[in-house]
């Protein structure tokens, strides 16, 4: 089976981002490759995101036609049990680059994993005249519900995948970042509501100001 590794960097570049997606394509053993990428605060996550829900994955299938340079793509489809910022319908369907589709898998490191039955917490980019919504930043707009029998809901993100881009006085680096601890998911949820409310209050004033 011939696999494709698929490396998005996000980078910036005078003020703006660039976005570099490298390809490299093997038969037999997988090609490792990392995604460098931009460390997206919660605050920029937020911003960024014009949809985050609270959320269950239903289910995940791969779209049966390549894109227009031969990409495959998957599409999950979460039930929203809470909508945290935008208008979301009872389900949103996710489109992430990736999958297996006749015989060839494309993977893209630092991806957003989107598993049936899992409990997310997803900040997305969602475009309704498409009917899709986009994960804003990689697994960085991910984080998974675990729900322990003696304990409450915590949070976790996967960022195993991702090196993140640090500009500095000097020569940029790259962060791989040190592993991120669970956090109560109730937490997560006032944060997330006082960031969206902060940034409601700043496009308010900005408009009043115009």
């Amino acid at each position: 089976m011939a696999r494709c590794s698929w490396a998005r960097s996000s980078l910036p570049s005078g003020g703006a981002t660039a976005v570099v997606l490298a390809i490299a394509c093997a038969f037999g053993p997988s090609v490792a490759e990392a995604t460098v990428a931009t460390r997206l605060t919660r605050r920029a996550l937020v911003h960024e995101a014009n949809l985050v829900v609270h959320a269950r994955v239903e289910s995940r299938a791969v779209v049966p036609e390549r894109g227009p340079r031969g990409e495959i793509y998957t599409r999950s489809t979460l039930r929203v049990l809470r909508t945290l910022e935008g208008q979301a319908p009872e389900t949103v369907v996710v489109q992430q680059l990736g999958g297996t589709l006749g015989g060839l898998t494309m993977h893209v490191e630092g991806n957003a994993r989107l598993e049936p039955g899992d409990e997310v917490v997803a900040f997305l980019d969602h475009d309704p005249a498409r009917g899709v919504a986009y994960v804003v930043g990689l697994a960085q707009g991910v984080y998974r519900v675990v729900r322990g029998r003696s304990q409450r809901a915590t949070v976790e993100r996967d960022l195993s995948g991702i090196s993140f881009y640090e500009p500095t006085a000097g020569a940029p680096t790259i962060d791989h970042g040190p592993r991120e601890t669970a956090e109560p998911l109730d937490a997560l949820l006032r944060e997330v509501a006082r960031l969206v409310r902060e940034e409601r209050s700043a496009t308010s004033s900005a408009t009043v100001a115009r």
